[in-house]
């Protein structure tokens, strides 16, 4: 029940749904281009001595729904709750009033 009142679907909702999969985006290809190729090198060379852990290709799925699904539902979901009176204030500024 207290769920169901945290989750109103406006156009601030929307937008900030947009802002967050965006985000999810961007720390996907950060992480991508960045930080895996190192991570899988390091990876690499311990698997010849027997010493690796977790593959990150595994880790790297869970990046990447994390950051291209999750994060802009709950964005679209929590949106209005978090930042609805901050955007409408933003909104407001930027007309005049």
């Amino acid at each position: 029940m207290m769920l169901a009142r945290l989750i109103t679907i406006t156009p601030i909702s929307v937008l900030v749904g947009l802002a967050a999969a965006l985000l999810g985006f961007i720390e996907v290809i950060f992480l991508d281009r960045l930080v895996y190729p190192a991570v899988r090198r390091a990876h690499e060379r311990k698997k010849l001595t027997g010493t690796h852990r977790t593959d990150p290709a595994v880790v790297m799925q869970l990046v990447k729904f994390q950051g291209l699904v999750v994060l802009p539902i709950l964005g679209f979901l929590l949106g209005e709750h978090l930042f609805g009176d901050y955007v409408r204030g933003v909104l407001a500024a930027s007309q005049g009033e």
